[in-house]
């Protein structure tokens, strides 16, 4: 009896997780560059890592409809969806633990991820952002970051200071989000196994 429950919770964990497992990294030279499937309030998403300049990626970076998210809130929500969803330690890279993994980082010790989310007036070279801060140290992350950046046309490139950072660009994924069901012989091979386990616990009961 215990071996079938055993069982039983085994394959209902087993397939929960391959439902809900929907979140699908984009990997290139063992960088990682982005990632889909990524749930924010019920809604899913997806997101590209960037090296490049705020004013390149997002329209001059100028105005507050240039940014996907325009509000800190939301932002932050974001952020916090990366470290939970997308920034872990998994088979194809240890992208929680090794910063350096994620593409436009290229320090050991932590990278730092912005998502812009407004404009300060145009003649001032900042602008509103989130950020989180992926470190070496896992439970120093950060995902609550707020403040101002310098909107700079070369910042964000390799140089004096931006080893650690990356642009997120987000977008919202349209129609049903994309997830891994179990496959169907599977299925039916963990449906048979219960079954011969609760003929044979009968059986030794009698």
């Amino acid at each position: 009896m215990r071996l079938l429950k055993c069982f039983s919770v085994f394959v209902c964990f087993f397939y929960t997780s391959i439902t809900f497992a929907s979140v699908v990294h984009h990997i290139q030279y063992d960088q990682l560059v982005g990632a889909a499937g990524i749930e924010i309030n019920g809604d899913f998403y997806q997101v590209q890592f960037v090296d490049s300049s705020c004013i390149l990626l997002f329209d001059n970076c100028d105005a507050t409809s240039d940014f996907f998210f325009t509000d800190a809130q939301s932002g932050l929500d974001a952020n916090l969806a990366l470290l939970e969803q997308v920034l872990l330690d998994l088979p194809s890279g240890l992208f929680d633990s090794q910063p350096e993994l994620t593409h436009g980082c290229y320090s050991d010790i932590l990278c730092s991820i912005v998502t812009p989310i407004g404009s300060v007036t145009p003649q001032l070279e900042i602008f509103p952002s989130v950020f989180l801060i992926n470190k070496a140290d896992q439970q120093s992350d950060i995902h609550t970051g707020s403040g101002t950046t310098f909107r700079a046309s070369d910042f964000g490139l390799r140089n004096s200071n931006a080893d650690t950072l990356t642009y997120a660009i987000w977008s919202k994924e349209w129609g049903p989000s994309v997830s891994v069901p179990m496959p169907a012989s599977l299925l039916l091979f963990s449906s048979a196994l219960v079954a011969v386990l609760v003929i044979k616990d009968r059986q030794l009961t009698i």
